[in-house]
């Protein structure tokens, strides 16, 4: 039965118990063969994870990142031909659509208006 957390059993590896809680651990340590092996586990990865170097960054690392972000932002050239490309062909859909409504009302009114004048003459 697992009556160590892993808390418990990592704050005993990092050495954050006092005397009484250490007694308690050593003992529940020799009763548990569960215990014992997960305390082995945790003081092996806890031993690898020492041994891990932390990457050291250079001191204008932020000078260096705030000057990229500030950076104005550019548009490459075969995007900004793409973009104008995209634009001005929906923009002669558009005015195709436009004219074609426009076409049609127009020639829509000048029937109405031929069977006005039609109506009026008889």
């Amino acid at each position: 039965m697992n009556l160590l957390s892993d808390e418990i059993l990592n704050k005993y590896i990092d050495g954050e118990l006092n005397t009484s809680q250490i007694e308690e651990v050593k003992t529940a340590l020799e009763k548990s063969e569960d215990d014992r092996k997960r305390f082995s586990a945790l003081k092996m990865v806890h031993e690898k994870l020492s041994l891990i170097q932390e990457d050291e960054i250079s001191e204008n690392f932020t000078n260096l990142v705030m000057a990229k972000i500030s950076k104005p932002f550019s548009i490459p050239r075969r995007q900004k031909y793409f973009i104008i490309s995209i634009t001005s062909i929906f923009i002669l859909v558009c005015l195709g659509i436009v004219g074609y409504v426009a076409s049609v009302i127009i020639s829509s009114l000048s029937f109405v208006f031929t069977l006005i004048e039609c109506s009026t003459m008889q």
